[in-house]
């Protein structure tokens, strides 16, 4: 039969057909596939036959399975694992042997473990009686190694050098022994009576101070003591009225200082004139040995202007004159900038030269100066118009080292000059 759908139905509109339902889907009309309604439910069929008895169960008995009517579930026995297992026997076994090592009596055969003895123990007891025996060997004072009694022996500082015994000893000698050599009784003081006098070889040799070992009167004989010259009585001599002149004779009449080494002796300066860029090198050689940390120039009457380096320095020098640089000053612009004036400066540790230097009695050095200025100004000299001819005779007395722009580290010739400055290394 024919169906009449609606013309313009919307989406999911519905029409029954029959039993059948239609639903609008947008395009077409689909039948709807849902189910309807549950209806009641029918009666019960009959029970089908029964089938075959299965095997009966297996149960453990030692452990058999538990039921939980709770939880309506059956839990298995508890199953231990490896390593629970082990920690369990590791755990008793260290019981045990806690156990054991707590024992104090019939272990191991030993009736009472707290009467045994160390090492240590046993040594610490042998070290203290040996310790005793000694002190009571040493207090004792009979019958010692033949002697009947130590306290009757006579010491050698109750003697004096001659073999007299010394005052103040004799009457001991008399209450420990009683009588002399003969038989006799002691006076207080009779020492020769005792009949043991010493030889008087040794003490009147010591004593002697004429002819002995060829020397004809030893209270002539003077000796050197922290710098200082004494006769035998130890009194200081001055060292003028000895034979030869000393190092303080010298550094006297030379007007020098002990604390201090001159390039030269203070005596007929005059002053010279510095060039620009020129390194002056005044050598010398020490008298003593010195350890020294400044050193020392001295301005003339001109001064130095547009400074750009100014620096002392201190050179060691070998047979050939080569000379190496070993202790130097900062640079300083206003090193000779006034005139007639002491310029004293440290020596620099910047690039890693030392504070102080050892000049060493007999060593060759050379103190050196540098002024690279516009005018590089005057220093006084250590002698007064010197012969460059004969200052450049070997050994040196002074050299130059031009077109320098700080001092060389080492130099090995020289311009031959007539200026040689004066400097003090202290």
């Amino acid at each position: 039969m024919a169906v009449d759908f609606p013309n313009s139905p919307t989406l999911n509109q519905t029409v029954v057909v029959g039993s059948k339902t239609y639903r609008w889907t947008g395009t077409t009309w689909d039948q709807d596939s849902s189910l309807g309604a549950a209806g009641p439910t029918g009666p019960t069929g009959p029970q089908g036959d029964l089938g075959p008895t299965g095997p009966a169960p297996t149960i453990n008995a030692s452990a058999p399975l538990v039921w939980n009517a709770g939880t309506q579930t059956l839990s298995g026995p508890t199953i231990e694992t490896a390593s629970g297992a082990q920690s369990k026997a590791d755990t008793a076994a260290a019981a045990a042997v806690a156990s054991h090592n707590a024992q104090q009596t019939n272990v191991h055969g030993i009736f009472d473990v707290e009467e045994l003895e160390t090492q240590l123990g046993a040594l610490e007891k042998a070290q203290n009686e040996a310790a005793a025996s000694t002190e009571a060997h040493r207090i004792d004072a009979t019958d010692v190694h033949g002697i009947p009694n130590t306290a009757d022996v006579i010491l050698r500082t109750m003697v004096d050098a001659k073999g007299d015994l010394i005052a103040g000893t004799a009457d001991n000698l008399v209450a420990r022994l009683g009588v002399g050599a003969n038989g006799t009784t002691l006076e207080a003081n009779d020492a020769e009576a005792t009949g043991i006098k010493w030889s008087t070889t040794v003490g009147d040799h010591i004593a002697a101070s004429t002819s002995v070992h060829g020397i004809s009167n030893t209270s002539n004989l003077v000796y050197y003591s922290n710098s200082v010259v004494k006769d035998s009585a130890s009194v200081a001599i001055s060292p003028y009225h000895i034979g030869a002149p000393s190092l303080t004779a010298i550094q006297g009449h030379f007007h020098l200082l002990p604390n201090a080494i001159d390039t030269a002796p203070r005596t007929v300066n005059t002053t010279t004139n510095l060039a620009t860029g020129v390194a002056f090198f005044t050598f010398f050689t020490p008298l003593y040995t010195l350890t020294v940390s400044n050193i020392t120039y001295v301005s003339g009457t001109i001064v130095s202007t547009g400074v750009s380096m100014a620096r002392f320095g201190l050179y060691t020098v070998d047979s050939s004159d080569n000379s190496t640089l070993v202790a130097r000053t900062d640079n300083d612009t206003g090193i000779l900038t006034a005139a007639n004036t002491v310029y004293t400066k440290p020596f620099s540790t910047l690039s890693d030269y030392p504070a102080s230097y050892t000049l060493l009695a007999g060593q060759r050095y050379a103190a050196a100066i540098i002024m690279v200025a516009t005018g590089a100004g005057s220093v006084y000299m250590n002698y007064a118009s010197p012969i460059t001819t004969i200052n450049s005779l070997p050994p040196r007395m002074t050299g130059a080292a031009g077109s320098q722009s700080d001092l060389p580290t080492s130099r090995t010739t020289y311009s031959n000059t007539a200026s040689t400055p004066w400097a003090r290394l202290s």
